[in-house]
């Protein structure tokens, strides 16, 4: 199912009006980097475990990760990325399902960056 330019367009105007102090505050940690940038490959909504998977495993420089690792990686997300990402509006955190919508990230550059 594709997007319609309006729900295109919103999705622009949400990030777009991120101030440049929210954005440097969403880009500060790396593992908020890790994410938004998994993310942004995405469309559809995405497991935190699932994501917290492939962030222990960029860590580690795709070396395979245990349990413990990727069980850190998800208290991170929970309770500091996630919630931040989600108060600026550029992703939909459900705490309770455990999923995170990728609707408000702008998608990646050819080299890896972030466009706003």
């Amino acid at each position: 199912m594709s997007q319609s330019t309006a729900e295109t367009m919103e999705e622009c105007v949400r990030t777009a009006d991120l101030s440049a102090s929210d954005k440097h505050r969403l880009l500060a940690e790396e593992q908020r980097r890790l994410a938004l940038a998994l993310l942004a490959q995405r469309r559809d909504t995405v497991e935190v475990e699932d994501l917290a998977a492939e962030i222990a495993r960029q860590e580690t420089g795709g070396e395979p990760v245990g349990e413990q690792v990727v069980d850190r990686v998800v208290i991170s997300l929970h309770h500091s990325h996630l919630p931040m990402m989600d108060g600026l509006g550029v992703v939909d955190y459900d705490a309770d399902l455990c999923q995170v919508d990728p609707a408000g990230i702008p998608r990646v550059v050819q080299d890896g960056r972030l466009e706003w």
